[in-house]
This record gives structure tokens, C-alpha cells and sequence, in this order.
């Protein structure tokens, strides 16, 4: 036997959804103006790269200054030590621009 709490529940929910719109469906053979291709991504992630380069923090001073080139090895040697798969903000750019000049996404550490 069903409380009249849980029946009243139960009902409140179904009215809830009523006035809902339907989910949207994929529909097979729908192609939309604004498909992803390799170009559109590329041009995206290089904006991210040019808005990480640009942000600063509350004092007006560049945050990402550390990441966008990678330390020396013969300065820092304990650097990648540490860090087994080091990528630099310069690096993401030229294996992007460049795909060529990378062998695969491994050098990327991906």
C-alpha cells in the first residue's frame, strides 16, 4: 500500500515533466553548419594558448610565464627528473601549427 505522501509525490513529478520540451534527437544524416573539423579545433586551441599567455593574475603580472618555454636541461637537470613528460606552451603551438615537425601526439605526452 502507497502513502498518500508517495502517490502525491509520484503525480507532482508527472506534471513536472509535461510541461517540458522534448530531448533533442540526433537525426541520421543531419549536417550542421557548424561541424568540428580539424581546423576549427585548431584554431580554437591555438585562442586558448593565446588566452593563457595573455591572463594575469590580480596584480597585473603574466601567469603563465614558467610554462611557455622549456627550462634548460643542463641548467635545471632535476626538472625532468621530476617531470617525466615536460610540455611547454611553445611546444603545443609548433606540434599544431606544425605536425610535421612531431612525430605523433607521444611527443605531446598524449
Amino acid at each position: 500500500m502507497e502513502s498518500a505522501s508517495k502517490r502525491k509525490a509520484a503525480n507532482a513529478s508527472a506534471a513536472e515533466t509535461d510541461n517540458r520540451a522534448p530531448k533533442r534527437q540526433k537525426v541520421p544524416g543531419d549536417t550542421t553548419a557548424g561541424a568540428e573539423t580539424f581546423e576549427t579545433t585548431k584554431t580554437m586551441g591555438l585562442r586558448f594558448l593565446d588566452s593563457v599567455r595573455a591572463a594575469k593574475d590580480k596584480n597585473g603580472r603574466p601567469i603563465a610565464t614558467h610554462f611557455l618555454t622549456l627550462p634548460d636541461k643542463n641548467v635545471i637537470p632535476e626538472y625532468y627528473d621530476v617531470i617525466k613528460l615536460p610540455i611547454s606552451i611553445e611546444t603545443i603551438e609548433v606540434c599544431s601549427i606544425l605536425p610535421t615537425s612531431c612525430s605523433s601526439h607521444s611527443s605531446l605526452g598524449i
